[in-house]
C-alpha cells in the first residue's frame, strides 16, 4: 500500500476543497481494498464519518423517505420503515456483501464504488478505467458486464441498492465534482 495522509473536515464545504489528490472514506469497504492491491492510490484520505452534516438518519418525511449518506446497508436492511414501504430497497442491501461488510458500509460509499470487473482490479492490466486505452472486458471474460459498443468501458455498476434506488425513483444530492 502506498503513504497516505488523513484529512479531517469540519464541513462538507471543507471536504470538498480536501478532496483534490484524495479520496472520501466512510465504511471504507471498498475503497481500502483497492488500496491494499494498489490499484487505488491516493495521496490524502478525508474521513467523512464525522461530518455533523452527514448523517445515517434515514426518515419518513410523508410522502418519501429521506436517508442520510452515512447510513449502512445493514441499518437500510432492517429498518422497519424501509421493509414495510421500499421492500426493493430493502432486499437489495440485504444481498449486498456479507453481512459483516453490510455493518460498516454505507449507502453514500455503495453508490459510489469501484466496478467489480476483474480487469479493472488487476494489477497486471491498465484497462480504460484505469488510464489505458482498451477494455478488455469487451472481447475477454465479460459474463458480469453490460456490451453496449458505444461504450469505452463495459463493467457495470457493483450496487444493488442502486438498481432499486433507480427503480424507485429516487434522486440523490451530491455536493462537489
Amino acid at each position: 500500500m502506498e503513504a497516505f495522509t488523513c484529512a479531517r473536515a469540519e464541513t462538507i464545504d471543507g471536504a470538498v476543497g480536501k478532496g483534490d489528490g484524495g479520496r472520501y472514506l466512510a465504511g471504507g469497504t471498498d475503497l481500502l481494498t483497492l488500496m491494499k492491491r494498489d490499484i487505488d492510490t491516493p495521496e490524502r484520505l478525508v474521513d467523512l464519518k464525522r461530518l455533523p452534516e452527514l448523517d445515517d438518519r434515514i426518515s419518513d418525511t410523508g410522502d418519501s423517505v429521506e436517508i442520510g449518506a452515512l447510513a449502512t446497508l445493514a441499518e437500510l436492511e432492517r429498518h422497519p420503515l424501509i421493509r414495510a414501504s421500499y421492500p426493493a430497497l430493502a432486499e437489495a442491501a440485504a444481498i449486498a456483501a456479507t453481512p459483516q461488510l453490510r455493518n460498516m458500509a454505507t449507502i453514500g460509499g455503495n453508490l459510489l464504488q469501484r466496478p467489480r470487473c476483474w480487469y479493472f482490479r488487476s494489477e497486471q492490466v491498465t484497462c480504460w478505467l484505469r488510464g489505458g486505452d482498451t477494455c478488455y472486458a469487451r472481447e475477454g471474460e465479460n459474463q458480469h458486464h453490460a456490451l453496449f459498443q458505444p461504450s469505452p468501458c463495459v463493467a457495470a455498476h457493483p450496487s444493488d441498492p442502486a438498481t432499486a434506488l433507480l427503480a424507485l425513483d429516487a434522486e440523490v444530492t451530491v455536493r462537489g465534482s
